[in-house]
């Protein structure tokens, strides 16, 4: 009886575990069967226009936390973060196009075991990729690095060094220009965070200054994007004036005399009562793609009974966590002034 029993368990045991390997093999089919279906530019979903839309819904944009995109100068590399909600789990992903469709998102290997490499940016040139990282070498806890390409992959991380001053540390969501200017967020000290510069000038960096005592009026500026000939400069930021809800997208253009303009907010077509943040404009100049935490279709169905059923209303990329959003970038040449123009 007792032999019975163990070879039954023992029958019962190999069964769940290959119907549970199909089950994962079958998942795992479907999840490439539907990326192997994209194909054509930006995972070939349909162009928005001038009223933003949710970016790639169920395959970039998810049912997790999204934040910060990058897209590579000739449109065929996609990064972005992903976040595990109330957690501090940040995975730095990549979708590539390959033989004309779109690989599912994989991790990007981390240089460092200490921490996670995050807030990845691609220079204009494709060539370099700065990024975030927390490394014991460094002298502030977080650093601001940067890998040469090679190919596909990318090469060992090198510490940006400004002003050839190992001792100036710190930096936090970098963003390039075609002339090698770095801009980033950093405190320094201060309670606010303010958007830095550091130039390119004989080969190195020099010393990070604040970019506009205009952008620092606004209090708490975060997550600078800097056009690649640096004609404007988007950032997210809370302000009472004339602030929708919480984080708002703001632009400030840069006049012939390199003076930037008083921040605009991007308007109620951009922003919502929720938090709009962490702008980028494709290198095509085309769209403007941002994060938001809005609601989008979440409808409650009151009548729902079970946890299954309650899940289900949840499982969706608009619930309320941050996904990307993208909008034609024209949004942005009609806050321009005319003198601009």
């Amino acid at each position: 009886m007792k032999t019975n029993y163990i070879l039954l368990s023992l029958i019962l045991i190999i069964g769940i575990a290959f119907i549970s390997c199909n089950q994962n093999k079958e998942s795992q089919n479907e999840n490439e069967s539907k990326f192997s279906k994209l194909s054509g530019p930006y995972l070939g979903q349909k162009p928005p226009g001038m009223i933003p839309e949710i970016f790639a819904p169920g395959i970039i944009s998810t049912r997790l936390n999204e934040s910060r995109i990058t897209i590579s100068p000739d449109g065929k590399e996609i990064y972005f973060n992903l976040i595990a909600p109330m957690s501090k789990h940040r995975f730095q992903m990549v979708t590539r196009q390959n033989e004309g469709h779109w690989t599912e998102p994989l991790e990007v290997s981390s240089h460092t075991p200490w921490h996670k490499d995050r807030y990845a940016f691609i220079s204009p040139d494709g060539k370099k990729m700065f990024y975030n990282t927390y490394r014991p070498e460094s002298t502030s806890r977080v650093g601001l690095w940067v890998s040469d390409r090679e190919l596909e992959n990318w090469g060992n991380p090198q510490r940006i060094i400004f002003n050839n001053d190992s001792t100036i540390g710190g930096g936090l969501h970098p963003t390039v220009a075609t002339n090698g200017n770095l801009y980033f967020n950093h405190g320094y000290g201060n309670k606010y965070n303010d958007i830095y510069i550091a130039k390119w000038s004989d080969g190195g960096y020099t010393k990070p200054r604040i970019v506009s005592n205009k952008l620092s009026a606004q209090g708490h500026v975060m997550h600078p994007y800097i056009a690649p000939d640096e004609s404007f400069l988007l950032f997210d930021s809370v302000k009472d004036e004339d602030n929708f809800g919480s984080n708002d997208i703001y632009v400030s253009f840069r006049n012939e005399n390199g003076e930037w303009t008083e921040p605009q907010n991007l308007g109620a077509n951009i922003n919502t009562q929720y938090g709009e943040a962490r702008s980028f404009v494709s290198y095509d100049g085309k769209y403007l793609f941002f994060t938001s935490d809005r609601p989008g279709t979440l409808v409650m169905d009151e009548s729902a009974k079970t946890l299954s059923e309650l899940q289900k209303q949840y499982d969706i990329p608009e619930n309320g966590l941050q996904n990307f959003y993208w909008v034609d970038a024209k949004v942005i040449e009609e806050l321009k002034p005319e003198y601009l123009k």
